[in-house]
Formats: C-alpha cells, sequence, structure tokens
C-alpha cells in the first residue's frame, strides 16, 4: 500500500515539475534556455526532487505498520497440539498504535493527502496552465499583428 502512495504522488510532483518546466519554456524563454544547460535544467534533477518529496511525505507511513512473528499450528502434520513440532513461525504485519490515533489519521493522513494528492496538485497545473495560455495568446496576438502589417 506504501508504494502505491508513494508512485501516486511521485507522478504528481513530476507532473508538476514538467508543467513549471513548460510554462517556463514558453513565459520566460531566456531564463529557461539559460539554466536548460546546467544542473537545474537537467531531467534528472526533476526526477530527483520529485522522488524526494514524495519519499518525504509519505515517511510517517513506515511507522504505521510493525513486524510481528507469530506462532500456528501447522494442521498437516498429525500431532498434538502440544507437540513443538506442528508449531510454525509466520511473519505478519499489525497496525501500531499511530495508525488508531484519531489526531494522526487527520492530520497525518488525511490532511496531506487532500493537500499533496488534490488540491496542491489542482491548483498548481490550473496556475501554470492559465499563465502558459495567456502568453500563448498573447504571442500569436502579435505574431497576427506582423502579419497583417506586410
Amino acid at each position: 500500500m506504501l508504494q502505491l502512495f508513494y508512485f501516486l504522488q511521485f507522478s504528481t510532483f513530476l507532473t508538476i515539475s514538467i508543467a513549471v518546466e513548460r510554462y517556463l519554456a514558453v513565459c520566460k524563454p531566456h531564463f529557461h534556455r539559460d539554466i536548460k544547460g546546467t544542473f537545474l535544467g537537467s531531467a534528472w534533477i526533476h526526477f530527483t526532487i520529485s522522488a524526494g518529496v514524495a519519499g518525504l511525505i509519505n515517511l510517517p507511513k513506515w511507522f504505521e505498520t510493525t513486524s510481528v512473528e507469530v506462532k500456528i499450528i501447522d494442521s498437516t502434520k498429525n500431532a498434538s497440539a502440544n507437540n513443538t513440532l506442528r508449531w510454525i513461525t509466520k511473519q505478519v504485519f499489525k497496525m501500531t498504535e499511530l495508525r488508531g490515533n484519531p489526531d494522526y489519521i487527520r492530520y497525518g493522513m488525511n490532511f496531506p493527502r487532500w493537500i499533496f494528492n488534490m488540491i496542491g496538485p489542482l491548483i498548481l497545473l490550473s496556475v501554470f496552465s492559465v499563465l502558459t495560455g495567456v502568453k500563448l495568446r498573447n504571442i500569436l496576438i502579435i505574431a497576427e499583428c506582423f502579419v497583417n502589417i506586410e
């Protein structure tokens, strides 16, 4: 389950990172050209930042469960329950007290999901899309003016 949340948030942050890069390419072309060949303009920096932020957000999830060894009776062997040969050890995962805490559920699970998976990306992607669209529209208007002059 942790992997699902991690990769959902990773892909969300990577999409936002690409939207920011496209915004810079359209609206600030000189700045984008200057940083494109540098450390900040390389593709792996987008990957690393997205993976790091997704990892930090999902860090508390590692403490929601714990590994416990449980002894169970092997029903395939015909012996009494007191016989130690019938008992096998199995590793299971149990919820910790953190997962049962209502404050953690509200502020550590639900609130970050709403902010980092839903509301934040929606706002950021909307803003960058609108700004990029406005700039492209202005470029088209200027281009039409030059065509009409000639």
